[in-house]
């Protein structure tokens, strides 16, 4: 499949003057691939997830922040469906890609050590899943101080507290 096949009848050139898609085409597969999960269609949602990825790549590069988030986003699809062993290296080249642009303490770098905590928190890996979510809410923190309201509200604090029970 062509990875503008997405954006076909969207408009009459979905690809710009260097063959890469619009930004219309890469929202309109962004949106498809985001809602079909919550929505519970994982097996709908993989190949739009592909898809997104590849124009990610074709459009921005393979180590490109944009291009980490659509591997992201396919690898809370294989986290869905239950295939942890894919979507595991998925999460690390993100938070690889992320740390390289944006450094160590980055809110982009929490956002995948996020997603590489709770996967490794439904896998059962304690131990594992508590240094990541501490890492990201750590980096959280310094970046919007320990009494920020929205502290309490990052999906890392429930998830920490789950993996020292297991682990006691």
């Amino acid at each position: 499949m062509s990875p503008w096949a997405f954006c076909a009848g969207l408009d009459d050139s979905p690809r710009n003057r260097k063959g890469c898609p619009s930004l219309l085409c890469i929202a309109k597969i962004t949106n498809i691939h985001q809602q079909l999960p919550k929505q519970g269609k994982y097996a709908e949602a993989l190949p739009v997830a592909q898809e997104a990825l590849h124009v990610a790549e074709a459009t921005f590069g393979a180590q490109n922040p944009n291009t980490a988030a659509a591997i992201e986003q396919l690898g809370e699809v294989y986290q869905a469906q239950g295939k942890y062993a894919e979507a595991e290296p998925l999460f690390k080249s993100a938070l690889d890609i992320r740390e390289k642009a944006f450094g160590a303490e980055s809110p982009a770098v929490a956002q995948s050590l996020n997603s590489l905590g709770e996967l490794y928190r439904v896998e059962g890996k304690s131990t594992d899943a508590e240094a990541s979510l501490e890492r990201s809410l750590a980096i959280r923190e310094k970046a919007l101080g320990t009494m920020h309201s929205r502290i309490e509200h990052y999906s890392e604090v429930r998830p920490i507290g789950d993996c020292r029970r297991r682990r006691a």
